[in-house]
């Protein structure tokens, strides 16, 4: 799980999803959801991201590419669940699923 300010920030992002990523906490902490997308998804998660509904308590879903540490980047679906924009400073939450290091094309 991570856990992200309304400017899409990593705010906390917890053990299982550090060890998914082969990081550490502290590599996280600070930087944009998208600087974890492999280059060549980033564009498409910037566009659907910025063209989804951002309202209160809505959840999207995102099958991209996530760069590891170490290794080649893998398929995850980000599965988004946006905070009530109501208080101030809302969060999102996002849990990564692992899909595979090969996706099937076709």
């Amino acid at each position: 799980m991570i856990l992200l300010g309304q400017d899409a920030v990593i705010r906390d992002i917890n053990p299982p999803a550090t060890r998914l990523l082969g990081g550490k906490r502290e590599d996280y902490l600070g930087k944009e959801i998208f600087a974890l997308v492999d280059p060549v998804d980033r564009f498409f998660l910037r566009e659907k991201w910025s063209a989804s509904n951002s309202s209160a308590f809505v959840t999207r879903q995102f099958t991209v590419r996530l760069r590891k540490t170490e290794g080649p980047s893998d398929w995850h679906t980000l599965r988004v669940e946006a905070g009530d924009e109501s208080v101030e400073n809302p969060l999102c939450l996002v849990e990564l699923q692992h899909l595979s290091t090969m996706r099937s094309q076709g």
